[in-house]
């Protein structure tokens, strides 16, 4: 009896002695884990990403703790090694999932290598977690603001952000952006407004009020509100081209022109601005220097057509009909087939108003060749025909001007005209 109960008690103590034992093990790998962890944050706080991912390869990562994957993965995407930080951000969420600031590191990681559809779904993982987590509703709508898919969307999480947080300008701009984009311009400048009023140095919010003064014609509130947006970015060449804009807009021509001129130092390749100079030059009847500016615009954007109108405008002024001529001629050149047909209608009614009349006439039978059904062209090659005495071409084109517009009520005087000059053409045959 006696042996057997001595036998007890050794095993009692060996039992007890291997529970101590175990929990000395269990606190030894903790500690040497909280150790690690020590170490590998201090590594990745000093951007020694490369010694931290190092003890991770030294190390069995089997039994790692949630902080050491996540400055694992941290290290990754410091590197850019975006594939093996979500590895280890996978592992973070499946072992701490829970945890609504890691599924939130791993949506912005997500969101660094492109997946945008999982990292919309790590947010709203956040949101299920804490409905309070501010930061997943704000890189949410950024999102949807970045898409431009879903302004609705954008509408309703910043305005909560909004709700949560009166003074919180950035979700304010971007809840009058949405707006703006949904068409309610007027209603999204409230917000834009506001986001100025509480920080008057967010350069985004003050050029959307200054643009939506511009759309308003309000151009002496819009450069007030460019003149703001300047003295944070001085050297913002657009918005320097945007006062420049308004002065133009204002009648104040010599203003306008410095404003011109500064972007234009500010960037020389960019054609709009040689063109608006060339404009201003134009208003102010200095046509010489209006035809350098554009000569300027043209070849830098040989395709926009609008360039070359203006600058035979601008041969016009200073009557060069072979300066005209080339300005049409380049324009014809770089033109798609479709919209042909107005630039050799522009050129003939130059032609008309020289009394070239046997160039207009050439150049208005070039119009049917891209646009075989315009009646206006057919008016005026009519004219031109009648003026060099080819009565019956004259005739010709008259009556398929009158076959054209029949049934058009908006042409009724011009029919008129036209059956007047076909009667006192065919009684000049006689």
């Amino acid at each position: 009896m006696m042996k057997s109960s001595t036998r007890g008690a050794t095993q009692l103590i060996l039992i007890c002695i291997g529970l101590v034992m175990l929990v000395f093990q269990c606190d030894a790998q903790n500690s040497g884990h909280d150790s690690l962890a020590q170490i590998v944050s201090r590594f990745y706080t000093e951007g020694n990403y490369r010694k931290a991912i190092e003890l991770a390869e030294k190390n069995d990562s089997t039994s790692f703790s949630s902080k050491l994957f996540y400055y694992y993965g941290m290290s990754y995407a410091a590197l850019y090694n975006y594939p093996k930080a979500q590895e280890y951000f996978q592992k973070i969420v499946k072992q701490d999932s829970t945890n609504v600031n890691y599924h939130f590191q791993f949506a912005r990681l997500l969101l660094q290598s492109g997946f945008e559809s999982d990292a919309i779904d790590e947010l709203k993982r956040c949101i299920v977690l804490d409905s309070t987590y501010l930061p997943a509703f704000f890189q949410l709508g950024l999102i949807y603001n970045f898409q431009k898919k879903d302004p609705e969307k954008e509408i309703e999480l910043f305005s909560y952000l909004n709700r949560q947080n009166p003074n919180d300008f950035l979700s304010l701009y971007y809840t009058g952006d949405a707006l703006k984009r949904l068409g309610l311009a007027d209603s999204g400048i409230v917000f834009t407004q506001r986001s100025v009023n509480i920080n008057p140095h967010y350069f985004p919010s003050l050029v959307a009020v200054a643009n939506y003064m511009n759309s308003r014609k309000n151009y002496f509130a819009a450069m007030e509100y460019y003149q703001k947006a300047l003295s944070i970015r001085p050297r913002d060449k657009d918005i320097v081209f945007q006062v420049g804009e308004c002065y133009r807009k204002l009648g104040l021509l010599e203003e306008a022109l410095v404003q011109f001129k500064a972007a234009i130092q500010l960037d020389t390749l960019e054609a709009i601005y040689h063109a608006q100079l060339g404009f201003a030059y134009f208003q102010l009847k200095q046509y010489d220097s209006s035809i350098a500016a554009y000569n300027k615009a043209v070849a830098l954007d040989e395709d926009n057509v609008q360039y070359y109108k203006n600058l035979a405008l601008a041969f016009q002024k200073i009557d060069s009909v072979q300066g005209v001529v080339q300005s049409y001629q380049r324009g014809i050149k770089v033109l798609h087939p479709e919209n042909i047909s107005y630039v050799y209608n522009d050129l003939a009614a130059f032609y008309f108003k020289k009394n070239l009349w046997r160039d207009a006439a050439k150049t208005y039978q070039r119009v049917f060749d891209f646009d075989p059904d315009n009646d206006a062209a057919l008016f005026w090659l009519g004219y031109s025909f009648e003026r060099i005495l080819e009565n019956d071409s004259a005739i010709l084109a008259f009556q398929k001007y009158l076959q054209k517009t029949e049934g058009d009520t908006s042409k009724f005087m011009q029919r008129k005209a036209v059956e007047e000059n076909i009667k006192s053409l065919k009684a000049k045959k006689k």
